[in-house]
């Protein structure tokens, strides 16, 4: 999903997330997914959680992973050296 915006929506804004998930072990999600990520996300399908200006670098696998159609992306997030960029958000690298 993407989306300019909403209001009222629970939003996850200019933060940053660094070399994480690098000690997961067997962790997994409700989906069967490894947690290895920056920030991992697994919430029902239309949530409505905003996305925006968000900075990743150096995670373990994902630098934002959130099924694709569970979250809002606004724009603005960025990725670098996280082997396997975001999922469910665009990231400009």
């Amino acid at each position: 999903m993407t989306g300019a915006g909403c209001a009222t929506c629970p939003q996850v804004t200019a933060n940053r997330f660094v070399g994480n998930g690098f000690d997961a072990g067997q962790l997994t999600d409700h989906l069967g997914n490894p947690v290895a990520d920056g920030l991992h996300l697994a919430v029902p399908a239309g949530a409505s959680l905003l996305f925006a200006d968000n900075i990743t670098s150096h995670n373990a696998r994902y630098g934002i992973f959130a099924p694709p159609g569970t979250v809002l992306d606004s724009g603005g997030n960025r990725s670098a050296g996280d082997p396997k960029g975001c999922l469910g958000v665009v990231c400009s690298f």
